[in-house]
């Protein structure tokens, strides 16, 4: 049976141990750095060419963790925890125009095609013979500070979110962090004699951002089994809704932290319109929703677009960034850069109370390509 749908949102607290230099697109190296540690430790078939080719695949408890594909089994129940040791219903009358190519928008290659161009949802094709793409079961929160030079001895942090049943992976994660100690992470560095910088996991906290619950789930002397105690639940998320004040008309502020990269039309959009980002976002939520849970209930999603068509965008102070990260995979770079900075969304109370959940939501599973590098992460607040 499919666990219901939830996120844990993680946060690892780190030390410096040499002098350690992040790229820009320190999501993709955290990340990186996630790939070789659980790879190096816990693969149990590293001759398979891929994991997909893997015949233990279906129960293998990382593969779904670094594995691009992943055969279809309907299920996750096979996933082993850690040992010890170590269809939309609703109808609509509002017109469903496509989003339409616009100043802001310019050509995307063809493999940041995302989602059908008219700004509906589309469900990935899942077939025993071929697997099928699944979105990646986490998304990272990188280190914000301007600089990613740090000082031996200095200290930074990120996030990890997981979703739904794979929690039970949290104490992989965990290990895998704390081999950084080891193999380093970052760029490597010719004072360390072309090594990557070594860093000290301190701790590892589960926290719930709508209840202000925490726990600590690993420290030098604080250890805990339990990786679902303060989950991020549906019935939260709609409760911080259905208590956020909003006036008439309604506005509330969106601040992308990380590059957030839009798709419509098989186009870059490079400003957050209303339509496009509640498109993808929903798109996002229910493509989670299936690969990892029984689903997570969406209302009548072609209601949902109405009501962003009916909201503007009151401010823009957003800017785009062009970014580049290295693929093992494709054995190339490709291009991750979005926009980040303020904008302002504005719109009649009752679209505002209807969409408010689902951006609500957004804040936590972030939004666009390349999440699971860091990107499309945002905050939901008032207006400044």
């Amino acid at each position: 049976m499919m666990p219901p749908f939830a996120a844990h949102r993680l946060r690892f607290s780190l030390q410096a141990t040499q002098p350690l230099e992040l790229p820009k697109t320190r999501g993709s190296a955290l990340r990186g750095a996630l790939f070789e540690s659980l790879w190096r430790r816990h693969c149990e078939r590293k001759s398979a060419p891929t994991c997909t080719a893997c015949p233990i695949a279906a129960t293998c408890p990382v593969g779904l963790l670094i594995a691009t594909l992943e055969p279809y089994t309907g299920n996750r129940a096979g996933l082993q925890p850690m040992p010890e040791s170590g269809s939309h219903g609703g109808t609509s009358t509002c017109h469903m125009a496509a989003e339409s190519p616009s100043s802001s928008t310019h050509a995307a290659s063809r493999a940041d095609r995302q989602g059908p161009s008219t700004g509906t949802l589309a469900h990935h094709p899942q077939t025993p013979e071929t697997g099928h793409q699944l979105p990646r079961p986490y998304a990272i929160e990188p280190p914000l500070s301007v600089s990613g030079h740090y000082a031996a001895g200095q200290r930074l942090t990120f996030g990890l979110t997981l979703f739904a049943g794979v929690r039970d992976l949290v104490p992989y994660l965990i290990d895998a962090v704390q081999q950084w100690r080891t193999i380093g992470i970052g760029h490597r560095q010719p004072v360390l004699n072309e090594q990557r910088s070594r860093v000290q996991l301190l701790r590892a906290v589960a926290f719930n951002p709508f209840t202000d619950q925490r726990q600590v789930l690993w420290s030098p002397t604080e250890r805990s089994r339990c990786s679902e105690a303060v989950p991020i639940t549906p019935e939260q998320v709609a409760a911080t809704a259905r208590h956020w004040p909003l006036d008439e008309p309604s506005a509330v502020q969106l601040t992308f932290h990380t590059p957030t990269r839009l798709i419509a039309r098989g186009r870059l959009v490079r400003s957050p319109q209303p339509r496009v980002l509640i498109a993808r976002l929903l798109q996002r939520l229910d493509a989670l929703g299936q690969a990892f849970s029984d689903g997570l209930p969406l209302p009548d999603t072609k209601l949902l677009l109405c009501h962003a068509d009916a909201l503007t965008l009151r401010a823009d102070e957003t800017r785009w960034v062009d970014q580049w990260s290295p693929s093992r995979r494709l054995r190339r770079t490709s291009p991750i850069g979005g926009f980040v900075g303020r904008a302002i969304l504005e719109g009649d109370r009752g679209a505002m109370r209807a969409l408010l959940p689902w951006l609500l939501w957004g804040s936590i599973v972030h939004v666009g390509k390349d999440t699971v590098k860091g990107n499309g992460w945002y905050q939901v607040g008032a207006p400044d």
